[in-house]
């Protein structure tokens, strides 16, 4: 089923002419100067960047792996900030207060508690 426009309203006035179509002139239907150059047309995403350089991904180096704070204050360190502090021993050891405290790391407890005994019902025949 084809509409045919019955009416044209303009808001603004428009400096033109306007035509139906059948009526429009065939010099009209084509630009004056343009050249399509349908062969040059990019039918692809890829041959949007076929021109271009390959790309050189550079591999970027991310963090150190995390180091913990016992391994990285060992033994001699603290041996070393505790004998500081005995110099002075009428002075706070401001560098022994930032040191990791010592855990020991002891195993998990379970907590099991004993199972309920399980009462079962059975049936006698006949019941």
């Amino acid at each position: 089923m084809k509409q045919i426009v019955d009416e044209v309203r303009f808001i603004n006035q428009i400096d033109g002419n306007i035509f139906p179509e059948a009526d429009f002139p065939n010099s009209g239907k084509k630009l004056r100067g343009f050249d399509w150059r349908g062969e040059e047309r990019p039918k692809s995403v890829e041959d949007l960047f076929k021109d271009d350089p390959p790309l050189d991904l550079r591999i970027i180096k991310g963090l150190e792996d995390y180091v913990p704070p016992e391994e990285f204050i060992d033994s001699d360190v603290t041996e070393r900030i505790e004998d500081a502090g005995k110099a002075t021993p009428n002075k706070t050891n401001k560098a022994a207060r930032n040191l990791p405290k010592k855990t020991a790391v002891s195993p998990l407890k379970q907590n099991l508690k004993p199972k309920d005994s399980v009462k079962v019902k059975t049936k006698k025949a006949g019941q």
